[in-house]
């Protein structure tokens, strides 16, 4: 099954994953394969946004429909139609998971430092403290 929706497998192994197993990952930037052991990155952001929109998309149009095209009285239909599409998506979540190899150590991106900034003076090179003060003459 190679569509949109499909459950994540391992990057290393192959190795399938159940729906519960990735709901456990809910949240995290890497997990571990319980068949390999290989580690790797879970990404789902931007494939989850665009499950929330497709959900959006299809609710709205239903709403308008509803309420201009049959004139329901009520707006306790559109507001139960709603709440059925965002858990639908919230439920199918787990399929647009995907599973990343980890890149090595040496192809990962260092953090930026801004601009015009010597790296002393930096409070991400000394562990969060403040520069020393400057000394004067």
């Amino acid at each position: 099954m190679n569509g949109p929706l499909r459950l994540p497998v391992c990057p290393h192994c192959g190795a399938r994953f159940f729906y519960k197993q990735i709901r456990r990952t809910k949240g995290n930037r890497q997990g571990q394969c319980p068949h390999c052991g290989g580690k790797f990155v879970i990404v789902y952001k931007k494939q989850r946004v665009f499950l929330f929109l497709g959900a959006a998309a299809v609710a709205v149009p239903l709403n308008i429909l509803l309420l201009w095209g049959i004139q329901v009285k009520s707006l306790l239909p559109l507001f139960l139609i709603t709440l059925l599409l965002v858990t639908l998506a919230a439920l199918l979540t787990p399929f647009v998971v995907r599973y990343r190899k980890r890149p090595p150590k040496e192809y990962r991106r260092e953090k930026k430092r801004p601009a015009g900034i010597p790296a002393e003076t930096d409070r991400r090179s000394n562990g969060g403290k403040r520069p020393p003060a400057a000394k004067g003459t």
